[in-house]
């Protein structure tokens, strides 16, 4: 079994780190989950938000190891869709390595590195495509360091017709953009 130790505490696993750095920032209250889920999911919903918006933070396990780690908010429908589907794998966090089975062991440098996330907060920007103030596309930047990448979602499904109707509607200008800067959502504990 590996301990980990931060300043005057000692961590046995994952859940046990993350609970604790959460929640002991003051920040957060965990989420009571149903008991199917209680032995491979955590959540913790963050106590206040200025916009009224609950900010989450999910935690699965698979075993010992980490699976995932998600960040939601309705705020930023693009950076909740870049999530799914997407978890940790074994060599996340080694330079030169790739994939390994899923999950992140418990380890030094892995804790490290999700420490860091997590002071670090989110990163990056959304535009938001708005018609009668509602989201119909979103446009994700996750990473500043790589301003040209981007990851489009169409949220509203449309016929083909509507499509093209809305891609002319576009060209009109009938189209709001709202940028949502992903770090005022959650800027790190």
């Amino acid at each position: 079994m590996t301990l980990i130790q931060r300043e005057y505490d000692r961590y046995e696993n994952w859940r046990d780190l993350i609970q604790a750095t959460l929640l002991n920032s003051g920040r957060f209250e965990r989420h009571a989950t149903t008991p199917e889920k209680q032995k491979d999911i955590d959540i913790f919903i963050l106590k206040k938000d200025g916009d009224g918006s609950p900010t989450r933070i999910e935690a699965g396990y698979l075993e010992d190891r980490l699976f995932y780690l998600n960040i939601h908010n309705p705020m930023i429908p693009g950076y909740i869709r870049f999530q799914e589907g997407e978890y940790f794998r074994q060599y996340d966090f080694i330079e030169g390595k790739r994939d390994g089975i899923p999950g992140l062991e418990f380890n030094e440098r892995n804790v490290q590195a999700i420490l860091d996330e997590f002071k670090r907060g989110l990163q990056g920007r959304e535009l938001h495509y708005l018609r009668n103030g509602k989201v119909e596309m979103v446009r994700l930047y996750p990473f500043p360091e790589r301003p040209d990448m981007s990851f489009t979602y169409e949220l509203e499904k449309a016929g083909l017709y509507r499509r093209m109707k809305n891609g002319f509607s576009r060209l009109w200008g009938k189209v709001q953009v709202r940028e949502i800067k992903l770090n005022d959502i959650f800027s790190g504990i």
